[in-house]
């Protein structure tokens, strides 16, 4: 019957023939299980291997195998399970750059590019041009650049995904074209860092460079008063995790400070000290320094005095007096401590 289909068994695969085959009859292994049809007299494919008809393709002829899977692409409209699975979530991805743009910059000339020398030839990510048109994949050269070959038409820039393979600050980063429709030369071309988000927004108090994520303090409001139940941030470098940052009331953050931060510090001889230690009193001139509980006190001694004075000179030797009146306190010699005084109703 001319329309039959042909197919000769073989107990052991490894007992088919390698020559005499019947171009277009199939022949079957039985224990493996291959299936081939015969090409010519001493050629024969594989069709399909342990009677799985999924394995119609062997690795040996998947498209993830072969050397240069975009050439094969277009050669024959085929795609990867990874390159379908990349289309379906709206990636495009492209080879690596070398390094991306940190800057705008003239896209002629080879040139260093965030701390790396480019040279001819290398793909570079231009993704911060002033105009924003010219942003982009390019191949960099002593002349003018050249968008690449893989990203210079829209619908191959649009949705190019591309990692950064070195760069002082943009290293081992992704980007992402978030541009859906382009016109090459017409339309801005938005190029991020791919994180899962089109654009990052810097909340309060956050500044937000590339991919570097600062503090902002400066953009906080100031004040001059904090309640006791008000909280303050601090980090507990003895734990580790959620408990390592802690938020604490004033409350209790003031109680829980050693009580000398609070002493006063100064350079009195030129080396720092705390201001209770740095005191020193002289008991000859009638002066102490005693401590109370929690305080330092400065005292008058009378009985630290020198000895009594044989003699005065009345004229010149001062007794320190309270003006009342002045609410001050000055001296006076002996001569005017006892001027116009009334002793007894006598007057001297």
């Amino acid at each position: 019957m001319a329309n039959t289909i042909k197919i000769k068994r073989y107990a052991v695969d490894a007992n088919i023939p390698t020559t005499g085959l019947n171009p277009g009859e199939f022949i079957m292994a039985i224990d493996t299980g291959n299936l081939y049809i015969c090409w010519t007299a001493t050629a024969k494919i594989l069709l399909c291997q342990a009677t799985q008809l999924g394995d119609y393709l062997l690795k040996a002829q998947n498209l993830n195998d072969l050397p240069d899977k975009a050439v094969a692409r277009t050669n024959l409209d085929v795609y990867s399970k990874g390159e379908v699975d990349n289309l379906l979530s709206g990636l495009n991805w492209k080879a690596d750059v070398l390094v991306v743009t940190t800057g705008n910059i003239s896209l002629t000339g080879l040139q260093t590019i965030d701390g790396i020398s480019v040279p001819a030839g290398a793909r570079v990510g231009v993704v911060a041009q002033t105009n924003a048109t010219q942003n982009g994949i390019y191949i960099a050269a002593s002349g003018t650049w050249q968008r690449s070959n893989d990203a210079n038409v829209a619908s191959e820039l649009v949705g190019a995904t591309f990692g950064v393979a070195q760069g002082s600050t943009q290293s081992d980063t992704i980007w992402r074209v978030f541009t859906d429709s382009i016109t090459i030369g017409t339309t801005n071309i938005d190029i991020q860092p791919f994180t899962g988000i089109k654009n990052m927004i810097a909340g309060l108090g956050i500044s937000i460079t590339g991919n570097t994520i600062d503090v902002a303090l400066e953009e906080l409001a100031t004040g001059t008063a904090i309640a006791a139940d008000d909280f303050v941030i601090i980090i507990d470098v003895s734990e580790t995790g959620q408990a390592r940052q802690r938020k604490i009331t004033r409350s209790n953050f003031l109680s829980g400070v050693v009580s000398d931060t609070y002493q006063v510090k100064v350079n009195a001889g030129g080396a720092a000290g705390y201001l209770d230690d740095k005191i020193d009193v002289t008991a000859a001139r009638g002066l102490k320094k005693t401590v109370s509980g929690d305080k330092v006190m400065l005292e008058i001694d009378i009985n630290g005095m020198n000895t009594i004075a044989a003699d005065i000179d009345a004229s010149t030797d001062m007794v320190p007096v309270y003006d009342a009146s002045g609410a001050v306190i000055g001296k006076v010699s002996v001569n005017n401590l006892i001027k116009n005084a009334t002793i007894d109703g006598g007057s001297y």
